[in-house]
C-alpha cells in the first residue's frame, strides 16, 4: 500500500508541475523560484561539461564577419542620432537637445517615453521632432538618478494623441495664408480612406476650407498668442493631406486627414527636444549621451527546456545579479533571446524563433545606390521558424520601404524598449516592397548556436 500511495502521490505532483510549466501562477512561481537556489551548487559543479558537442569557429573569415557586424552597430548608433537632424527644415535658433526613446510612459501608445542626459533643461510644452518631421511636445518632466549622474524622463505627448493639437497649414513652410490652414491631432480610422489597419492617418479639425484637395501639410503656430512653446516646430512637416472618398456619415461633410511620415507607433527611435534656449543662455552643453545601461556576464544553464517545441533556455543567474525582464541576451553583438521571467537565483530567455520574442528593428541595406543607407522598421514579432531553421518575422510595415522591388537588408535592433539597446544583430532578410504587414523569412548569422560569453543588458529601468 505504500508503495502504491507514493507512486500515486508522485503521478499527482507531475500532474500539477505539468500543469504550472503550461499555465504558470505567479504566486506559486514566486516560492519554487526562491526554494530552487539550491539547483545552482549542482548546475554550477558541471560547468566544465557546458557546450560539449557546440564548436566554436575562430579562423579569419569568422573573425572578419565578426569585426564587421561590429562595425555596422557602431554606424548605427551614430546613424540614428544623425537621422534625428533636421535636413530641410530652418528651425527657430536655440539648442535642441538629443533624446533615446527608451519607451512608453505606463503603457500609453500616444505617449512616448525619451531620456535626456541634461537635466534642467526641458520644460512642459517644448516641442519634438525627428529629422523633418514633428512628433508632439513635451507633457512631463522627471528627475531621476544613475549610476553616471542625474538624468531625466521625459514623457513626449505625440501628435496621435486624442488630446493633441497643433496648427498647421498647406503653405509653405512658415508662410501666411487661410485658405490652407487648420488644426491637427488624434486619429482617423484608415479605412475611411481605404487604407490598411497597420496605417496611421491624423485627423484635422476646423479646416479652413474643406475644399482642399492635397498637398503637404506643416506646422505653423502663430509666435504671439500660441500655446507653449509649438511655434518652434514651425515649418517641420506633419505628413500629406488626404481626402476620405465618400463623406463622413453623422454630418456628410468631407472627412480630412493627414498621412504622417513616421511610424509613430513603433518607428521613433532618436528625437530632438527644441528649448528655444540660446548657447549663451544655457553655457556650455555636450551632445554626447551616456551609454544607457551596462553589460553583464551572464551564465546559461546547461539543461533543456522542458518545452520541446521552445528555444529559449534559462540562465543560473537571476535578481540578485542584476537581470530585469524584457532584457535583451547577447553574444558579442548578436541578440540570442530576451528575458521573459526573473527570480531570485534564475531567469527564463526566449529566444527568436519563440512566438513571443519581438524586438524593434533596423534594416541596413546590402545594395549600392539606395538613397539611405538604412531604413527605420519598427516593431518585428516572431512567429516561429520555418522547415529550414529560418526564423519567420511579422513586419506591420506601417511605413513601406522605399524601394520598387525586394531589397535584401541586414537587421539590427533598433530603440523603444527599454531592455533592448541599440544595434544587435539580428540576421539577414529581403524587405518586400508595398504596404504591410509583411512575413520576414529571417537567415540568422552563422554559429547562432552559443553556449559561452553570453551578455546580458542591465538596463537602467524606465520610470513606470
Amino acid at each position: 500500500m505504500g508503495s502504491r500511495r507514493r507512486g500515486g502521490l508522485q503521478v499527482v505532483v507531475c500532474l500539477v508541475l505539468t500543469v504550472l510549466s503550461l499555465w504558470p501562477v505567479a504566486p506559486v512561481e514566486r516560492i519554487l523560484s526562491m526554494l530552487a537556489w539550491g539547483t545552482r551548487p549542482v548546475l554550477l559543479v558541471g560547468r566544465p561539461l557546458w557546450g560539449v558537442g557546440h564548436s566554436f569557429a575562430a579562423d579569419d573569415e569568422d573573425q572578419a564577419r565578426w569585426e564587421r557586424e561590429a562595425e555596422e552597430s557602431a554606424f548605427l548608433e551614430d546613424w540614428v542620432r544623425e537621422q534625428a537632424v533636421p535636413r530641410s527644415v530652418s528651425s527657430a535658433s536655440g539648442v535642441a537637445l538629443h533624446a533615446e526613446a527608451v519607451g512608453r510612459p505606463e503603457g500609453k501608445l500616444d505617449s512616448l517615453l525619451v531620456r535626456v542626459w541634461h537635466p534642467g533643461i526641458v520644460r512642459v510644452g517644448m516641442p519634438v521632432t525627428t529629422g523633418d518631421h514633428y512628433v508632439g511636445l513635451v507633457e512631463r518632466v522627471r528627475l531621476r538618478q544613475g549610476p553616471e549622474g542625474p538624468f531625466e524622463d521625459v514623457s513626449v505627448q505625440l501628435i496621435t494623441s486624442g488630446q493633441a493639437r497643433i496648427q498647421a497649414s498647406l503653405m509653405d513652410r512658415g508662410a501666411e495664408g487661410e485658405d490652407g490652414r487648420f488644426v491637427v491631432g488624434g486619429l482617423l480610422a484608415p479605412e475611411d480612406f481605404e487604407l490598411g489597419p497597420e496605417r496611421e492617418v491624423l485627423a484635422v479639425h476646423h479646416p479652413s476650407n474643406r475644399k482642399l484637395e492635397g498637398g503637404e501639410v506643416f506646422v505653423n503656430e502663430p509666435l504671439d498668442g500660441g500655446r507653449d512653446a509649438a511655434w518652434l516646430a514651425n515649418g517641420f512637416r506633419l505628413g500629406t493631406l488626404r481626402r476620405a472618398p465618400k463623406p463622413e456619415e453623422a454630418t456628410r461633410e468631407t472627412l480630412l486627414g493627414v498621412l504622417p511620415g513616421v511610424d509613430f507607433e513603433s518607428g521613433l527611435y532618436q528625437v530632438l527636444i527644441h528649448t528655444g534656449w540660446t548657447r549663451e543662455e544655457l553655457g556650455p552643453v555636450h551632445d554626447e549621451e551616456v551609454q544607457r545601461g551596462r553589460w553583464v556576464t551572464i551564465q546559461r544553464a546547461p539543461y533543456v527546456d522542458g518545452a520541446p517545441w521552445r528555444e529559449g533556455f534559462k540562465l543560473i543567474q537571476g535578481a540578485r545579479a542584476g537581470v530585469q525582464v524584457g532584457a535583451a541576451v547577447a553574444h558579442g553583438v548578436r541578440i540570442v533571446g530576451r528575458v521573459t521571467a526573473v527570480g531570485p537565483w534564475h531567469a527564463d530567455v526566449v529566444g527568436p524563433g519563440d512566438s513571443d520574442f519581438a524586438v524593434p528593428g533596423i534594416a541596413v541595406w546590402l545594395h549600392e545606390g539606395a538613397d539611405s543607407a538604412t531604413f527605420v522598421m519598427g516593431r518585428l514579432r516572431s512567429l516561429g521558424r520555418d522547415a529550414e531553421g529560418r526564423v519567420l518575422l511579422r513586419w506591420p510595415a506601417t511605413l513601406a520601404a522605399p524601394a520598387g522591388e525586394p531589397v535584401r537588408a541586414r537587421l539590427y535592433t533598433g530603440s523603444g524598449d527599454p531592455g533592448v539597446p541599440r544595434g544587435l544583430l539580428l540576421g539577414e532578410a529581403e524587405i518586400p516592397v508595398g504596404p504591410g504587414p509583411h512575413v520576414l523569412v529571417l537567415e540568422p548569422p552563422a554559429d547562432s548556436d552559443v553556449w559561452t560569453e553570453l551578455r546580458v543588458f542591465a538596463f537602467e529601468e524606465a520610470l513606470r
